[in-house]
């Protein structure tokens, strides 16, 4: 996840990668400014921030603009039918899916960092979503 939460903060789209907005998360949110550590460069791109808790009553709060790049097969990655498990305890595989609908409108596992276990998220059923139903 970037540091920007309005397309109007782009300055430059990065080579490798794209830039995606009007992602939400269901189950959690995405911690970002001060709380969330430090900014760190991938790729040209400043990103931060960490998964955490979800608030009352925000049940499909926006996340940052996401920067997604594809990368490299480790040997380490475990292959299953929803894509390659990554089993690291920083970084929940995140389900993506289109609508709240889930089931089949299943897209891709999407990475997020952690700082509390990934059982955590499994079990509260956290995911990306695509369009919200309104």
């Amino acid at each position: 996840m970037t540091t920007m939460m309005d397309v109007s903060q782009i300055k430059k789209t990065p080579g490798d990668g794209a830039l995606i907005y009007g992602v939400f998360i269901e189950g959690a949110r995405w911690l970002s400014g001060e709380d969330a550590g430090d900014i760190d460069d991938v790729s040209g791109v400043p990103t931060q921030g960490f998964l955490a808790p979800s608030r009352l009553k925000e049940l499909l709060p926006k996340v940052p603009i996401i920067y997604m790049k594809a990368v490299l097969v480790e040997p380490q990655w475990e292959p299953s039918s929803v894509g390659y498990m990554r089993h690291n305890p920083n970084v929940y595989d995140t389900p993506v899916y289109m609508t709240t609908f889930r089931g089949p409108t299943y897209i891709f596992l999407a990475t997020l960092k952690t700082h509390n276990p990934v059982e955590r998220w499994t079990l509260g059923g956290v995911a990306l979503i695509l369009q919200s139903d309104d």
